[in-house]
């Protein structure tokens, strides 16, 4: 399980090109499928299915915040361009409220007695992930490298997501299980 804040259709589009250009080294890489493209807010990994219910059933009566404007700005990858890892897009938005979601996740997983994060945390939109014993060559790096300061589209997160996530061969399906609306009006649900 992982809740996260999931994207709009558009953020898509905004980066079909890098897409494109991904989709030539699909032996290097796992692209995520566009129907996949969120943002962690926090990993719960397996869960036993007692422990899940609850979580899911305290999930929807949460108070988040509000709704968060963003631009998606910028790739980059973890750990470092020179080796990365996971393949990233920038998230420029309002850090103070991003942040507040984050501590509101993370203080309500805590009470599950999943662990607080120790690291800060840092928004950003994963894309693909490096296959591991693969080392990507400097054309590639320096495509990446060339958009480092790219504005791709503007979007906003208006609700976060209790997901499951089912292992399938053709890659990972995530079920909504519950889900909190951001902003004045929330209306939350349960599925």
């Amino acid at each position: 399980m992982f809740i996260a804040l999931p994207v709009k259709e558009e953020i898509y589009s905004g980066v079909g090109e890098v897409f494109s250009f991904f989709s030539k080294y699909k032996n290097d890489l796992k692209i995520v499928d566009k129907n996949n493209l969120h943002i962690t807010l926090k990993f719960l990994g397996p869960t036993p299915e007692e422990r899940a219910e609850r979580i899911a059933h305290d999930f929807k009566d949460l108070i988040i915040g509000d709704i968060i404007a963003y631009k998606l700005k910028g790739l980059g990858g973890f750990p470092s361009l020179k080796s990365p890892s996971v393949l990233w897009a920038g998230i420029d938005c309002d850090m103070a409220l991003m942040k507040k979601i984050h501590s509101t996740i993370d203080s309500f997983c805590s009470s599950f007695a999943f662990e607080k994060e120790k690291r800060d945390f840092v928004p950003h939109l994963t894309l693909a992930r490096v296959r591991k014993g693969i080392f990507l060559n400097s054309k590639f790096i320096e495509y990446i490298k060339s958009f480092e300061e790219t504005l791709f589209c503007e979007s906003f997160f208006d609700r976060v997501v209790l997901y499951e996530s089912i292992l399938r061969p053709s890659g990972p399906e995530y079920k909504n299980i519950a889900e909190v609306f951001l902003g004045e009006n929330n209306g939350n649900t349960f599925r």
